[in-house]
Formats: structure tokens, C-alpha cells, sequence
């Protein structure tokens, strides 16, 4: 039962951490880009809503990086968690990839066309593009091509703090396993030896 428990504490945090760890990385780049007047007041609500639909890829790769180390004969010191680490963030990144057309059609679903047509103009402006700008045009192409490029997109621009947040967050886990054991019996001070 503790094994369980641990192996499910282990799925959620860095499910979580990839999820909503790389989704708020996203929306900062994206409010960067856009500036102020590119993220509408509902951003918070936005990102949250975001995060948990990248939720199921998050913990699905934890689970999958989970298998793969048992099947690579990972071990459990330092850099085997931060091979497991890198496996989760890979595979959260191929994942993420053909949730994107689903994200798109979510987000239209939810926002009104004046918030999405703003959005797309705000990006424009600031970029100094017209209608034909590269990023615009990735943002807005809803053709399947359209659509996967974009999801390698994001799964590119997520996968800078995807690796540092599911290495990081299973190193934290393990931090009381790691830490070094005194080796022999322990003597008392002062006894003869």
C-alpha cells in the first residue's frame, strides 16, 4: 500500500508540475509577446482552464516515463531520476503536439470571436506583422498542417522548463532517499575502537 501511494504521490506531482508548470510558461511567453493589452482580463482563468486540460498528458507521461525506466533498468540515484526526468518531459512534449488542434477548438469553444479576433490582432501589431505574419499565421491556420505545427510549437517552447520541472520535481521527492548514509556501524565519541 505505501508503494502504491508513493508511485501515485510520484504520477500527480510531476503530472502536475508538467502541466501547470508549462502552461504558465506559455501564457508568460505569450503575455510578453502580446504585452498588456494582448492578455485579456481572464488570463488567470484562462491558464487554469489550460493547465487542466494539459493535466491527462501531464500525468499520462509521468506514468509512461514511470514505465519506461523499469523497462531501461533505470536505477533510483541522482541520474537515473534525471533520466526518468527527461523521459517525462519528452514524452509530455510529444503529447502535447496532437492535444493542440483539441486546445484550439476548446479555446474557440470557450472565447468569444471578438476576444480571439482582438488576440490575433494585438499579436499582429506587436510584431509588426500583418495578416501574413509568420506567428500569426501558425496561431490562426486551422488546416491539419496548421494544426500540428502549431502543437510543435508549443511542445518546442515548452520543453525549456519541462525538463528543469520533472527532474527537479522528481529529485524532490527522492531528496530524503539521496541524501548520504553513514557507512558502517556508528560509534559512540569515546568508545575504544
Amino acid at each position: 500500500m505505501k508503494r502504491k501511494f508513493a508511485v501515485a504521490r510520484e504520477v500527480l506531482v510531476v503530472g502536475g508540475a508538467l502541466a501547470f508548470g508549462v502552461v504558465a510558461w506559455e501564457h508568460w511567453l505569450h503575455a510578453y509577446l502580446l504585452g498588456p493589452a494582448g492578455m485579456p482580463d481572464y488570463s488567470l482563468r484562462h491558464w487554469l482552464r489550460d493547465s487542466l486540460m494539459a493535466l491527462p498528458v501531464g500525468l499520462a507521461s509521468a506514468v509512461i516515463a514511470r514505465l519506461w525506466a523499469r523497462v531501461l533498468r533505470l536505477r533510483q540515484g541522482a541520474a537515473g531520476l534525471l533520466a526518468r526526468g527527461s523521459l517525462a518531459s519528452v514524452i509530455f512534449a510529444a503529447l502535447l503536439v496532437p492535444s493542440a488542434p483539441v486546445h484550439n477548438q476548446l479555446d474557440a469553444a470557450f472565447d468569444t470571436d471578438t476576444q480571439l479576433a482582438a488576440s490575433g490582432q494585438a499579436v499582429a501589431a506587436e510584431l509588426g506583422a500583418g495578416p501574413s505574419g509568420g506567428l500569426m499565421q501558425l496561431e490562426t491556420d486551422t488546416s491539419l498542417t496548421g494544426q500540428a505545427l502549431h502543437g510543435v510549437h508549443d511542445a518546442l517552447l515548452g520543453e525549456v522548463v519541462a525538463l528543469p520541472l520533472a527532474a527537479g520535481a522528481l529529485l524532490l521527492l527522492a531528496l530524503p532517499r539521496l541524501r548520504p548514509r553513514p557507512r558502517g556501524p556508528v560509534r559512540p565519541a569515546g568508545a575504544p575502537g
